[in-house]
This record gives C-alpha cells, structure tokens and sequence, in this order.
C-alpha cells in the first residue's frame, strides 16, 4: 500500500526540538505494524493472543456513514473518529475478527492499517524579505496591525493560543487526548508566525499580518501522529463553512508541514487505499488550498505523501541568509544536510517534478511558544511561505479555486536564485508575493442606505420591524454575490442569507436596541470588496401618552392594543402631535369597520394621509411609515379626517428610528 514498514522500537525518524547550531528537519515518516504479504497488520504478540490494531475504514460512496457505524456496532467496533465531509468513514481499533468483520461489511470499500505519521521540524523575516512581502499592497506590511482578512489552517502540533504576536481564531484536537488545541511541542506556533505573525511591531511579522490562523492539533508532544487523526483534521477543516459567504468554506488555505511515505496513484488514493488523499482531493475539491512541505530527505518527492499528491502545492526551500538576491550572505546557521550557500537549493529539502514552488526554509526566526523567537530550518519552514503567499492571493481574490492559486503563485514566481544548485532539471519559481495583486476590475460596494420601518403589525414583545436598503454595486467582471452581516449591541456580525438581486432585507428590532448592517460584493473574477457600513439605528416607542392632543379625545383599554389602551376620537380636527428625535417613523392604530382617515404633518408640511378603515378588526397595526430626509428632531402631527360613516380614528403611538 505504500507505507514504509518500520519497527516501532527502532530507529524511528521523528521531530526533535534542536539548538540552532545544529538544526534537526521535522520529517513526516509513517510508522506502522508490520505487515503479511496480504497486506493485514500483524498484531504484536504478549501472551500468546493477538492483539487490537488501528484501522482507518472506507464506506463506499453510496453509503449511510451513521448506519454503516450503527450496524457495525454489532460486532463491538466502536469509532475513535467519524468522516463525513471530505472522507466517508471512521477509524478504530480492531481484533482481527473485528476487522474481517468489518471488511465483509458491504458497505466498506477498504480497510486501511492507520499508520503513525511523523512530523518534520525546522521563518525569519529574512524569508519574508526574500520573497519580497514588504512590497505587496496586499500584505500592506507598514507596522500596523491592519490583518489580512483570511483564514488559514495549520494541521501540526497546535498553535500557542497566548502568543500576542499571532491571530488564532480557534481550533480543533485530533489526537483525543484531551490536551486541547494549543501547541505541545513548538512547531506550529513557529510555522503560524512565518503565514501570519501581525505587523504590531513585536516579535517577527508574517507573509500575510494578522491571518486568522486555525490550529489543527493532529500530533502529540513527540512529533507523532497518525493517518486517522491527518483524516480527522482534514475533515473537521472541510466541515467549517465560511460565515458570511455559506456557500464556501471557512478555511481558505492548509498548511502541511509533514510528510510521511506514500505515493500518488493519481486516483485520489481510490486505487491504492490512501485514505490521506482521498480526503485531500474531497477538500480540495470543496475550494480549500493545501500547501505541503517537500520533506527534508534530499530525495524525490515521488516516494512521499502528501507532496506527491497532484492536487496539493508543494514546496522546497531555499537557503537564503540575507533577505536578498545575489548570493553574497554567509551563512547564519548551520544547515540540515551540510553546509548551505546563498540563494541555492537547501541541501536537505526532496525534488523531484512534484514539486511547484521553492521558498525560503533555512535559519527561518518566526514565533514560539511563550512570546518568544526561534531559528529553524527545513521544508516545514518553506512551506508556510507559500501558505502565506496563498493566503494573501485568496485574500484578494475570494472566489479563486485551488488550481486557479497554484497558477497564479507559479506564474507569480521568479526565477532569481541558483538554479543550477537544484538537484533535477525542473526548476521551481521561487515565491514572489510583490507579483501577487488584485484584479484592477475589481468591483466597488455602495454602503447599506437609511433604514426604515416596515411590515404591517408592531410585535409589542420582539420590537420594530425594520428594512434596510441598499444600492447596486459596480462589478468590473459582473457580480456574482454579496455578503451581509448585521450587529446587534456592538457583538459579533451574523450573516444575512441574500443573493446578488437583493437589495433590502428585513429584521425585528428590539425596543431600546441598536442595529447596524454591513456589506461587501465579488465579482466572478473572484475579487471582493471590503465591507461598507451602513448607520447605527436605534429602536423607540412613543406610546399615546408621549403625544399632545387637542379636542375631544378619550382613552380607551384594549389587551390588544399597545401598552394596554390606545386614543380614541370620532371628532373631525381632533388633532394629535409627537415631538420626535429620529430618522425614520411609524404611526400604529387600531383598524376595522367604522374607522376612518387622517392627514399627516411633518415639521408643518402636509405629507399625506393614513387609512384605518378595514373589514376586520385588528389591533397595533403599522398605517403609515416615512424616513426624514435629515436625521433630527422633528414634528408629526395627524389631524383626524372623520368622514362620513367612517369617523373613528384610534391611536396606539408612534414607532422611531433613531
């Protein structure tokens, strides 16, 4: 199947945490039982009877995930994890009655040893320089913390969630061991810092400031993992849909410093049993970038996973020491493999015609757990170049598929580097995120207009009906969505379900609440705007007693009516009037048979008339709404018409806006 056979008691390659001067690479290697000619783990043997082994099962693409699991439970198989997004299966641990059980299940299309994963080790703001991220005006690196508006995730041994210099916006744990998400080894904080380390002026700043950065904690404290748990995180990340845009995924790019050994069938693992890949092509597919790590064994790519796989970008480093072009740097740490030189290929890092990019990924300082700094080296250091790189592309370019970033990073990329250091004949742009820019037809967004009252009934408990308006956009390639939010208080932005026709949308505003909407368009070029803001609306009532009237006017009780009672008149130039400071206004009163009109004054204008005349009754209805042209303090007054057979006029109050 692919996997190397190793003995878990021998020299295992795993991920060391190494003194500079003598840099170790953090190397994915896969670690599994042995196994028969058949391909089946042979379980360890203690006393005399054979033990449980780790499986990672795949159903068949037809098949119910919950009642494949609910029928195998039959034979006691309990998952440790469930795939339902960019894998349809489960992983646990089995006998070997268990697992012949399980593979004559008609539902399973495979049944896959879950082999141990090791993670490779070893970005400095020289690799930031070198791949000129100081003069993208997409980065905008300027020393303040303006945070690129993507999200990216970092399948590793966690992210230091305390580290003032990096944006984590949560995470997940694969490995059940309950330690949570946070970083237990030191690797995954130093590969956020180079993606996404905020320009605050501390510690280093990354490719893209201020990224959301997601930990994915799929390794333990000794740089070990294993394919159930790469699944698992894969599969949690595919899950995640994007809160304003619910048709795309949240996460926006993976970085994959690991590798472990595996090859590509070119069949998203179907033909060889790869569960890895399999997941990889399903989250790919989904929309979501991966960006991978070489590996550090100064071999071919070919012979590891996931850098061989074709649907991944992968990336080999660079020994840059310097910053710059040229060189003319002596080298500032000592590198994995032997001595480095300036601006030629890393003397670790694998090749091979897999590979789509090279990045800089020796003596790389970027964050660590605890605040402070840390210099590695290897391709796990190169890659979150490329990531952030990724990042910053999707950043401007929101609807752009993972093919259309690797064409773009690579048609970006620069050949101004040792070529001829490098081990095979194809040789790699190097990243160059100065290239990266936004579409120039990329579209603009007119800001959410005044809102106003609508509907057609007060709801006394839940608040004001409001509608909020807004203009066409300008899309220089056309617009293919628009994304709006709405906040309550000041908290957190909620997604506005909409589609690119929409131009208003409705909510019930709590009384003594404030509201506030913002949207942002993309055109089909994949370029998005930032978000415009509309105004802040306040919700108020003015019940009957908050207006002055004049003539005869009594008070009626209703338990329908608002707050309890309502005015009434049936005497024509009876006339009630409402001081008001506010944008927009509604009057509310009692419809039915016998009711009739009055006209409506605003700041001494006639500006036109209500209607309360209905064949059925019906209480705290909403009879006229008007939205000032200034917001401010103004004067509406209504002046009973009392018409003929329709007399009545009965007042509940007045709803504002302010």
């Amino acid at each position: 199947m692919g996997i190397a056979v190793h003995r878990p008691n021998r020299s295992r390659r795993r991920l060391g945490v190494v003194p500079f001067a003598a840099l170790g690479a953090v190397i994915l290697a896969a670690l599994v039982p042995p196994v028969t000619d058949a391909g089946q783990p042979i379980a360890a043997v203690g006393d005399g009877r054979a033990v449980a082994a780790g499986y990672v099962v795949v159903l068949a693409p037809d098949a119910s995930v919950t009642g494949s699991v609910r029928r195998l439970a039959r034979d006691s198989v309990r998952p440790d994890h469930v795939f339902r997004h960019a894998l349809r299966g489960f992983a646990a641990t089995l006998t070997p009655a268990q697992a012949a059980a399980v593979r004559a299940d008609p539902s399973v299309r495979a049944v896959v040893p879950d082999a141990r994963v090791e993670l490779t080790e070893q970005s400095v703001p020289t690799g930031v320089e070198r791949i000129r991220a100081t003069d993208s005006p997409i980065a905008s690196i300027n020393g303040i913390d303006g945070r690129v508006n993507v999200d990216v995730a970092i399948i590793d041994t966690g992210i230091d969630p305390d580290n003032p210099d990096l944006n984590v916006a949560g995470g997940h744990n694969c490995t059940g061991d309950g330690r949570g998400w946070g970083d237990v080894m030191g690797h995954g904080t130093h590969v956020a810092g180079t993606i996404g380390a905020r320009d605050n002026g501390i510690g280093v700043v990354g490719v893209a400031p201020g990224a959301r950065l997601w930990s994915v904690r799929a390794f333990e404290p000794d740089g070990f993992s294993r394919i159930s748990w790469i699944v698992c995180a894969i599969d949690w990340i595919t899950s995640l849909k994007d809160p304003i845009y619910p048709d795309l995924p949240r996460i926006e790019v993976v970085n994959m410093s690991l590798r472990d050994d595996g090859r590509d069938d070119h069949d998203c693992g179907r033909t060889n049993h790869d569960p890895e890949h399999e997941a990889i092509c399903r989250s790919v597919a989904a929309g979501i970038t991966y960006v991978v790590a070489a590996g550090n064994d100064a071999t071919t790519t070919a012979r590891w996973r996931p850098a061989s796989y074709d649907e991944v970008i992968t990336v080999s480093a660079l020994a840059d020491f310097d910053g710059l072009p040229g060189a003319l740097a002596e080298p500032t740490c000592s590198a994995l493999g032997g001595a480095a030189t300036d601006d030629a290929f890393a003397p670790f890092s694998n090749y091979g015609a897999d590979v789509d990019l090279i990045a800089p990924g020796v003596c790389i300082r970027s964050t660590y757990p605890g605040g402070s700094t840390k210099l590695s080296s290897g391709t796990s250091m190169a890659a979150p170049h490329a990531a952030g790189a990724a990042a910053l592309y999707k950043a401007a370019h929101l609807f752009a598929s993972p093919a259309d970033v690797r064409a773009a990073l690579v048609a970006a990329g620069s050949a101004d580097w040792d070529t001829s250091s490098d081990p095979d004949g194809t040789h790699e742009p190097l990243v160059d995120v100065a290239a990266i820019a936004a579409d120039e037809t990329a579209p603009s967004v007119r800001p959410p207009t005044e809102s106003v009252i609508s509907g057609r009934t007060l709801h006394p408990k839940q608040g004001i009906p409001v509608r909020t308006r807004w203009n066409e956009s300008d899309a220089g390639s056309g617009l293919a969505s628009q994304a709006l939010r709405r906040s309550l208080d000041g908290g957190a932005w909620k997604p506005v379900a909409t589609d690119p026709s929409d131009r208003t949308t409705t909510a019930v505003l709590p009384f003594g609440h404030r509201l506030r909407h913002e949207i942002s368009v993309a055109d089909r070029a994949g370029n998005r705007t930032a978000p415009a803001d509309g105004p802040t609306v306040k919700a108020v009532g003015h019940g009957e007693g908050d207006a002055t009237f004049h003539r005869r006017w009594s008070t009626r009780w209703s338990g329908y009516a608002w707050g309890g009672r309502f005015r009434h008149t049936t005497t024509r130039g009876a006339s009630a009037t409402f001081r008001v400071a506010a944008r927009a206004v509604a009057i509310v009163a009692y419809v039915g048979r016998g009711r009739g009109g009055a006209d409506v004054y605003v700041d001494g204008v006639h500006v036109g008339a209500i209607h309360t005349y209905a064949r059925s009754a019906a209480a705290r209805r909403i009879v006229w709404a008007h939205r000032f042209a200034t917001p401010g303090t103004h004067v509406v007054r209504l002046v009973n018409r009392a018409t003929a057979g329709h007399p009545a006029l009965d007042l509940d109050g007045l709803l504002a806006l302010r």
